[in-house]
């Protein structure tokens, strides 16, 4: 994982951010929280990433636009994500657009 504390600074940021920042309200979904358990833990913290980067990007709460970038992430075999049936679904979903149960 790197330097932890560097890691821990960067999602504390996000997350102070996505707190305090009028423009926009995040809700999260327990589907995409059952993804985020065990193992996959820290995968939690990078969908708040994909969440802060398409609200800045397209200057809304753009939660289809972040699952699209949580699959590009979780499909790089490099980020060591551990795919389960839950995650396996979550990306067949994304890819055919049926992301309504994740919102």
């Amino acid at each position: 994982m790197g330097n932890p504390q560097i890691y821990n600074d960067y999602i504390g940021f996000i997350l102070t951010w996505m707190d305090k920042t009028p423009e926009y309200t995040f809700n999260l979904n327990d589907k995409i929280l059952t993804l985020c358990k065990d193992d996959n833990l820290l995968l939690f913290n990078v969908y708040l990433a994909c969440l802060a980067k398409t609200a800045i990007e397209t200057k809304k709460n753009d939660v289809p636009a972040a699952l699209k970038l949580l699959v590009i992430y979780l499909e790089r075999t490099d980020n060591k994500v551990r795919r389960t049936s839950k995650i396996k679904k979550m990306i067949q979903d994304v890819k055919e657009g049926k992301v309504e149960k994740y919102i």
